[in-house]
Parts: structure tokens; C-alpha cells; sequence
């Protein structure tokens, strides 16, 4: 990747999602270096999002994307039925493959994308290359949920 994603990139999107896009999201982006865990309270009434990422990499991509995918999910929440069944959104975001989890995941993929693009052009960055490798790994992670069959 031509145009590297910095970590204050990686930060201003938090923000963006955060006080822009929803008004009770939580993000904790959290540099690793070694084994970490991290708890979460039973009763929130945020949607919460943890992306553990190593702060000595030059390219932050993945995080990013990982970040927008996430959010991906609270947008895929908010905007479906699966709201009202709590335990029918559980059931799909706990599969661990086939076609079902495929297109389960590749919406929140999508919805991701179309966040990221709007932060990209709301913070004047170049577009071209970073949603082309976000098509691509998306994609990839997609994949990885088919069927070992």
C-alpha cells in the first residue's frame, strides 16, 4: 500500500465514529505488545468496540479496516430487525461460517466501507487506495467464513 494509515489516522476515525456517526458508541483502541484482556460490563448501554492493534507497525490499514467494520456492525444493528431480536443478531454475529455468517459479515462490511468513505472525505484524505485495500480485505475476511467443505 502506497499511502500508509497512520496512528493518528487510526485515532481521528475513533473520534469521527464516536462524536459524529453514533451518539452512544464506545471505542477503545488499545496498542499491544503483549497478551492483553479487557472487560466489558454486562449492562452497557454503549455498543462497544475494541480493536487491538501493535503500535510499532508502519501501516495502521488493518486496523482501520477492522475499525469501520466493527462499526459496520452497530450501523448493521441499528438499521435492521435484528434489533428487535436481540438473540436472532446474537445467534448470526456468534456463527463461525458458511453462507449465513458470509452474508452476515459482508453487510457489516459494506456498511463499514460506507462509513469510512464519508470519513475519508470529510477529513480530506486520498480515497483511491485505502477503500481499494478495504475492498480487499474485506473480501478476504469474507472468504474466510466459507465452509471447509
Amino acid at each position: 500500500m502506497n499511502d500508509l494509515v497512520s496512528e493518528n489516522m487510526l485515532k481521528e476515525a475513533k473520534s469521527y465514529l464516536c462524536w459524529n456517526v453514533f451518539e452512544q458508541l464506545s471505542v477503545q483502541l488499545i496498542p499491544i505488545q503483549d497478551a492483553t484482556a479487557y472487560y466489558v460490563p454486562p449492562v452497557n448501554p454503549f455498543h462497544s468496540i475494541m480493536v487491538f492493534y501493535e503500535r510499532r507497525q508502519k501501516d495502521f490499514s488493518h486496523s482501520l479496516f477492522l475499525l469501520f467494520h466493527e462499526a459496520g456492525h452497530v450501523k448493521q444493528w441499528k438499521e435492521s430487525d435484528l434489533q428487535q431480536n436481540n438473540e436472532k443478531f446474537f445467534e448470526k454475529i456468534n456463527l463461525d461460517k458458511g453462507t449465513e455468517k458470509q452474508e452476515f459479515e459482508c453487510k457489516a462490511w459494506h456498511y463499514g466501507r460506507e462509513l469510512l468513505e464519508t470519513f475519508l472525505r470529510d477529513y480530506d484524505y486520498n480515497t483511491d487506495n485505502i477503500l481499494q485495500h478495504y475492498d480487499e480485505y474485506a473480501d478476504k475476511c469474507i472468504k474466510s467464513y466459507r465452509d471447509k467443505n
